[in-house]
């Protein structure tokens, strides 16, 4: 069995401006496979994938210049998470809800 989880991986610039990297090291590197370098988002991809942060990590320090920003989404509605990573180094948001509590004024 196993959990499979949705990656839509993108690369871009990291300082949002011009000059983007040649991204196909890093995509190579991640999956050399399943390579597609077409589309907006570079990469999709449907996987049991448990090591994904390191080894997209360590895959970024092949384009140390460049943003690599991953979005996740489980087979569990509320499994969603955004991942940045930067030549090694990363950090994972993970999705939050903010219900607020009853309020019987809020009723219309």
């Amino acid at each position: 069995m196993g959990y499979y989880t949705d990656y839509h991986i993108q690369v871009s610039s990291g300082n949002g401006g011009g000059g983007e990297e040649d991204a196909s090291p890093f995509f190579e590197a991640i999956s050399p496979d399943d390579y597609d370098p077409s589309g907006g988002w570079g990469y999709v991809y449907s996987a049991k994938w448990y090591e994904c942060e390191t080894e997209i990590a360590e895959a970024s320090k092949l384009i140390p210049n460049s943003l690599v920003t991953v979005v996740g989404r489980g087979e569990i509605f509320d499994d969603c998470w955004t991942m940045y990573v930067k030549n090694g180094k990363s950090v994972t948001h993970h999705l939050s809800f903010l219900i607020p509590p009853f309020n019987e004024g809020d009723l219309k």
